[in-house]
């Protein structure tokens, strides 16, 4: 019995199937308004115990069969194989395994509890390297608040929803880059980064943001709160004054002094390093993705070469600007790192609308199903192994291009995602260069060029969510106010208030070559 028992276990574990992409949706609980990510059709996480996969799971030669969606491999799915058994005769062998197992069980409890209380122990007042977070529990996968994900030995799964997990109680004095943006219709504040004091000077990349809320308390102040969604579920509320006010950014964009209040440790889910350069405008610290041959080429040369490729990178190049790509990712090791900057070894990524419901299992002809749901969009196809270097280079803030949006409303409050929130670039003319010192600096200089609008993606449809890649087929934008010297965007929000802002305000745009299909593979 002990034997036909083991072997049956065996053969129990090894025919559950995770498939590579499983159910979308995550793991958002009810308080606090969760926000949905409108890409990755990717395993959603909860807890300390793994993830939930997709598919029915069982023992061969059973036809007693878990649920559609389970936990792998607990104690719970053995017994239900037991249940099962045609032998049922052996209850003394049973008794004796159970006390067994009970012992064992006793065991490994105490050790968790002496690992948990070391741990906590050792990382008191410390930071792990890199934000990432240490796991003393039997899982094999850690959790990366660095990089919104859960990491394991084979892959990166990155989170799908935003601020599930609310504002925490914990707050904290910083800095807050954000800029003033008009649509038809309406205006809103888009924070481009937030700096900490933890150790040195730290960044936190938003991922998401909802409308901002401005107060005006007298007529010489007024008052902004900004609900900010972080890594791995966590969301910042951030209040600044127009008294608050430090520094007119070349980008349009301004810096202020703002108060945070967010979870505990928040250093652990700062994106980066960051330091103040001489001028008061921070430099954050990114990477340039490359193969082991080009980054000492690109070290001796002291600049990056430009690309004219838009964000999708299969199909269409810009006439009248190229781009130097980087990213806060410190390494590309799996196929979900590259679809987070916009690419994929299988030269797709598929991306879900806001209102769809999916099902707890999707079939392998899922795409036609669901063909009015979700987009399969075409990207630069890319393997990994070829990302295997990388050259690190701090970026003032102010050069960098602005991000595009995605506007979330599907009933709730409105929000709005930034979908590129890994991607970073430097804009030049045409064939122009990103030169960098001997210090790894990228300043300002001679050649740059940016544009004072970025797109706005509707979530509602597939048009929206292939318009912040493909950037060109889009009517809806979002235009960059340059606030007067003297003023900030609080107080030219009241200013002028009930104004048309957008129409009529005559921007540059990206211009693009005539299409010509490719697969983009490098």
């Amino acid at each position: 019995m002990t034997r036909q028992f083991k072997s049956a276990v065996a053969r129990f574990a090894v025919n559950v199937d995770i498939p590579r992409q499983a159910f979308p949706g995550g793991t958002s609980r009810p308080d606090d308004a969760p926000r949905k990510n409108a890409r990755d059709l990717r395993v959603a996480f909860r807890g300390r115990h793994g993830f939930r996969v997709a598919g029915c799971v069982h023992a061969k030669g059973s036809s007693d069969r878990a649920p559609s969606v389970g936990r792998l491999v607990t104690g719970s799915l053995c017994r239900r194989w037991l249940r099962c058994s045609p032998d049922s005769a052996s209850l003394a062998t049973l008794s004796f395994m159970n006390r067994k197992k009970q012992a064992a069980q006793r065991r490994q409890k105490e050790k968790r509890a002496k690992s948990k209380a070391k741990s906590r122990r050792d990382a008191k007042g410390a930071r792990a390297p890199h934000g990432r977070a240490t796991s003393t529990s039997t899982s094999p996968f850690v959790e990366s608040p660095q990089f919104n994900r859960q990491e394991s030995k084979l892959d990166h799964f990155y989170y799908a929803d935003y601020g599930f997990k609310g504002v925490g109680g914990s707050e904290y004095k910083g800095w807050i880059k954000c800029r003033l943006l008009h649509g038809q219709g309406y205006s809103l504040i888009v924070p481009d980064q937030i700096y900490i004091e933890h150790g040195g000077l730290l960044w936190i990349q938003p991922l998401a943001f909802g409308p901002n809320l401005l107060t005006k308390l007298s007529e010489t102040e007024v008052v902004c709160d900004l609900d900010v969604d972080i890594s791995c579920g966590h969301r910042l509320r951030v209040r600044f004054f127009n008294h608050d006010h430090i520094l007119d950014m070349a980008d349009g964009s301004q810096l202020f002094n703002c108060h945070i209040k967010g979870p505990d440790r928040l250093h652990m889910f700062a994106t980066g390093n960051a330091e103040w350069g001489s001028g008061g405008s921070p430099y954050i610290r990114v990477f340039h993705h490359t193969t082991s041959a080009t980054a000492p080429l690109i070290l001796v040369s002291g600049h990056f070469r430009t690309s004219p490729w838009n964000i999708q990178g299969s199909s269409k190049q810009l006439k009248n600007v190229a781009y130097a790509y980087f990213t806060p990712l410190d390494a590309i090791r799996t196929d979900n790192d590259l679809k987070k900057i916009a690419m994929s070894e299988g030269g797709t990524i598929e991306l879900r609308r806001d209102g769809f419901t999916p099902p707890p299992v999707f079939l392998p002809d899922y795409l036609i199903r669901f063909k009015d749901d979700i987009l399969q969009l075409q990207v630069y196809r890319c393997d990994p192994a070829k990302r295997e270097a990388f050259v690190d280079v701090w970026i003032d803030a102010s050069v960098l291009a602005p991000q595009h949006v995605y506007r979330h409303d599907e009933g709730g409050p409105v929000y709005f995602e930034l979908p590129h929130h890994f991607i970073h670039r430097v804009g030049t003319e045409p064939s122009q260069t990103v030169g960098f010192g001997a210090d790894r600096r990228v300043h300002r200089q001679a050649g740059l060029k940016n544009f004072d609008y970025v797109v706005v993606g509707d979530g509602m449809a597939l048009s929206g969510l292939a318009a912040p890649y493909d950037e060109e087929d889009t009517t809806h934008i979002l235009k960059i106010e340059r606030v007067p010297a003297g003023s900030t965007i609080l107080e030219f929000w009241f200013a002028h208030g009930n104004t048309d802002l957008f129409s009529g305000r005559a921007v540059e745009m990206q211009e693009f070559h005539p299409h010509n299909p490719t697969d983009g593979t490098t």
